[in-house]
């Protein structure tokens, strides 16, 4: 168990990757249109994420295909202008963690002064990848009860995920299998960095385990991998850190466990003394000065 100490020092160091160093694997394409059909090439793209204000600017190709990658997962608008189209607005596109987005955008012909402006929903299907796997979100990770505070002990939720040990002592790392392949065999990015640790006869782990508070969601990919994964033969597990907000923001907590509240077992003639109190902290947030930037 890790002390306050060592508990504050891990979510300070995963605060300072998120601001300073977050790159993952998410990103929105689409395909941009007149009301005709016809494409349009050469507009310029601007795709904002609205929690913590990061940009990202692009232009559609010579087909009207355009792509926004290295995304975090959140939720953001898309910003559109094309000489001899109205301004187009784009609200609400969620994205996950490892998620390729298609978002299919229409422009209507008139001036650059005015603004169309659509929210929707993200779409269901996702069309742009093979792979085959299972999200656990962030109201998942504040819901479930964790005996070990460990985020990822929640794989258990992903269909064909097999736990052999939920994870004990200090690396607190569950040991599975996913859609039967070897224990152990799995290949661990962490906000698209490589976080698998090799150990003992080239035996890959996750190398790190990072609390509750620090993660935003992962993934775990079972089967037809894209061609940016590999070096697993047993399931890819993608993690996401939380990317801060344009406000700073902290917690307090203390997770505590009694006997008092826990049942006897049923060929126990009594229960087990336990005391478990675990503290801790969070404190995150982005640069102020990153404010939304307008294509103009």
């Amino acid at each position: 168990m890790r002390t306050p100490i060592e508990t504050a020092a891990v979510l300070v160091l995963c605060g300072a990757l998120a601001i300073f160093g977050q790159t993952v694997t998410s990103t929105i394409t689409g395909r941009l249109t007149d009301p005709a059909g016809g494409i349009v090439p050469s507009a310029k793209i601007l795709v904002v994420n609205e929690e913590s204000g990061t940009t990202t600017n692009t232009e559609s190709n010579e087909a009207g295909i355009y792509r926004a990658g290295s995304l975090s997962p959140g939720i953001y608008r898309i910003e559109v202008e094309a000489p001899g189209f109205q301004r187009l607005l784009r609200k609400a596109v969620g994205v996950q963690v490892s998620q390729v987005v298609q978002v299919d955008l229409s422009l209507q012909l008139g001036s650059i002064n005015e603004t169309v402006s659509i929210t929707g929903a993200a779409p269901i299907i996702e069309s742009q990848t093979s792979s085959v796997g299972q999200l656990i979100e962030r109201s998942s990770l504040e819901g479930m009860p964790l005996p070990n505070r460990a985020a990822t002990a929640l794989i258990t939720l992903s269909p064909g995920a097999v736990v052999i040990d939920s994870g004990s002592g200090g690396e607190n790392i569950p040991i599975f299998s996913v859609a039967g392949g070897r224990a152990r065999n799995q290949n661990y990015t962490l906000d698209g960095g490589n976080a698998t640790n090799v150990v003992g006869l080239a035996v890959p782990q996750q190398q790190n385990s990072l609390p509750m508070d620090a993660m935003q969601e992962f993934r775990v990919i079972s089967n037809s991998y894209a061609a940016e994964y590999g070096h697993s033969t047993g399931g890819v597990i993608t993690l996401s850190t939380k990317s801060g907000t344009n406000e700073f923001h902290g917690s307090l907590f203390e997770y505590a466990r009694n006997d008092a509240l826990d049942a006897r077992n049923f060929f126990a003639t009594s229960k087990p003394p336990l005391r478990l109190h675990q503290f801790g902290a969070s404190f995150g947030g982005t640069d102020p000065g990153r404010h939304d930037a307008l294509l103009r």
